[in-house]
């Protein structure tokens, strides 16, 4: 739809809730930027979760994305605790910048997902430019008009490194 579902958090709820009922299989991607008590609620009936991680640097979450990531990263934990113990789903996914969340994003990124109780998989997804029309079309200037895609190699390397952390991974290279 272009936006976080759980930015209509209640609706949400109500929505999975009906889902549920009728025996239809539930699954949400968010960026987990969200009150942690909203969060919890959903996390209580959905059967995947999907949360979008930018940046695990604080400072550099906030220049890129507007918000910090204190929020994001507690509900990722909070996620990873409820959904194993009711048996679910969680994937990490991480679109990959070449030169904005690479380097040392990459361990800081292993490190955290090694610090939670549960992760069923990351997914790493490579950074592309198929939307910079849209920003042409609203009379917008593209926020990252230089960066290019990662070369396949790069996301390679990326998978083999947390692979070797011990974190499953799926990569869309």
């Amino acid at each position: 739809s272009g936006g976080d579902p759980l930015l209509q958090s209640k609706f949400m709820f109500e929505f999975l809730t009906a889902c549920r009922s009728q025996g239809v299989h539930t699954a949400i991607e968010t960026s987990a930027c969200v009150p942690e008590d909203q969060f919890a609620a959903v996390l209580e009936i959905v059967d995947w979760l999907f949360i979008d991680l930018k940046h695990l640097d604080y400072r550099k979450h906030k220049l890129l994305t507007g918000p910090g990531n204190r929020v994001i990263l507690n509900n990722t934990r909070l996620a990873s605790s409820i959904l194993r113990a009711r048996n679910k789903a969680l994937v990490i996914r991480m679109v990959i910048v070449p030169g904005i969340n690479d380097g040392d994003n990459i361990r800081d990124l292993a490190d955290f997902i090694k610090s939670l109780p549960f992760v069923s998989q990351v997914e790493l997804l490579p950074y592309h430019r198929f939307g910079t029309y849209k920003y042409d079309l609203l009379g917008r200037q593209f926020p990252l008009p230089d960066v290019e895609s990662p070369r396949s190699e790069q996301m390679e390397k990326i998978c083999r490194y947390l692979e070797e952390q011990g974190i499953v991974v799926a990569s869309s290279t």
